[in-house]
């Protein structure tokens, strides 16, 4: 008696058997006359076929995992047929091979199954190839990434700004300094002569006249009360001038002396005030001399021959007192008078001699009918 068997889709027989053979695990027959187990289909990529005797694989391979050919789990185990989702990608349901990461983004984990398990490259860094599992790679010096960057140099950095390596803003120049040119990464420190003023700046500005400006000023320092400056440019204390005698620099930051020195003071170099007293550039106009407004130097202004002055702030030469009569002020500058009239001679008010000659307006030879002893003021009868 003779056994006829019928082929039935997802068995094979081999030649001369008794019975058929089921398609092995990872395989699957859709047609019918198989005769060997390689005439099997392997599961495709993206599917698992999980039984013997399959005539069509059993359904898509997992979503966090992916399915090479002749896969027979859902989720395989690392291997030959599979595995988890690899770090660096994602893979969707029906995965054959995992789907890399987009340019700019980056997968630190295994098992991602969307895109959206992709995560932006973090500011600072670039992300630039797909598969990447880290941020690790820092933007260049003089560009800056906020976030989801792919090269290095995802942003410019701008003029009176700067960036290091890693950056993900820009920092403007510090006051002091400026940047002229684009993707630096470094500030220039303001140079002497001239100031850069608050943040960001492109260009250093001269320094203005009545200011001096060392290196790295963020603002014109002004010259001292009793200097001034008629340059721009300058940079030194020493530039500062000091105050021209017979004036006085009252304010900071002089282009030119603003007053004279007032009445009855005199102000030599240097005068921050108009009226000073007891100062190393100037004081009250001293006994003996008068200081009329601007004053350089009070010795320049004496009480004239005939008269004295016994008082300080004298203003005027009209404020000298005349010499009493009887007695002589000789010389200018006097405090008091310094002698008495001579013997056979009167003196008036402002005499200036001990024997006045000046036809009696301050004095003159003692009259007949009169006696003139010393220090006479007019003739005794």
């Amino acid at each position: 008696m003779f056994v006829i068997y019928m082929y039935v889709a997802g068995y094979f027989c081999v030649t001369g058997s008794t019975t058929y053979q089921p398609c092995p695990l990872g395989h699957y027959g859709n047609s019918t006359n198989l005769r060997r187990d390689v005439d099997c289909t392997p599961c495709p990529g993206g599917y698992y076929c999980d039984g013997i005797g399959l005539t069509h694989p059993t359904d898509v391979c997992d979503a966090g995992f992916y399915c090479r050919e002749k896969a027979y789990t859902s989720a395989p185990p690392d291997g030959l047929t599979g595995g988890l989702c690899p770090a660096g990608g994602y893979c969707p349901a029906g995965s054959a091979t995992p789907t890399p990461c987009e340019v700019g983004y980056y997968s630190n984990y295994a098992g991602a199954k969307t895109t959206y398990d992709c995560i932006p490259c973090d500011p600072g860094f670039f992300c630039a190839g797909s598969s990447s599992v880290n941020a690790t790679q820092q933007c260049s010096a003089g560009y800056f990434c906020t976030g989801g960057a792919g090269v290095p140099t995802q942003h410019e950095t701008d003029a009176g700004y700067y960036t290091l390596a890693g950056a993900f803003k820009m920092e403007p120049c510090p006051g002091g300094t400026y940047q002229p040119a684009r993707l630096s990464d470094h500030c220039i420190d303001c140079p002497q002569g001239f100031y850069c003023n608050g943040t960001a700046t492109t260009a250093p500005i001269i320094c203005p006249v009545g200011h001096i400006c060392p290196m790295r000023s963020e603002w014109p320092t002004p010259c001292l009360a009793g200097t001034y400056q008629v340059d721009e440019g300058e940079y030194e204390t020493f530039h500062c001038d000091s105050c021209t005698v017979g004036h006085a620099c009252e304010e900071d930051g002089l282009e030119f002396p603003n007053v004279l020195c007032n009445p009855g003071h005199y102000c030599s170099n240097g005068s921050s005030i108009r009226s000073p007293i007891g100062q190393t550039f100037g004081d009250l106009c001293p006994p003996g001399y008068f200081c009329p407004e601007g004053t350089a130097a009070y010795q320049n202004y004496p009480c004239p021959n005939g008269t004295y002055s016994n008082y300080t702030g004298n203003s005027h030469q009209d404020n000298c007192t005349l010499c009493e009569g009887g007695k002589v002020c000789s010389g200018g500058g006097l405090t008091a008078p310094n002698g008495l009239c001579a013997a056979g001679w009167f003196c008036t008010e402002g005499a200036f001699s001990d024997k006045p000659a000046d036809g009696g307006v301050t004095g003159d030879v003692c009259t007949v009918g009169h006696y003139c002893p010393e220090g006479t003021g007019k003739g005794v009868l």
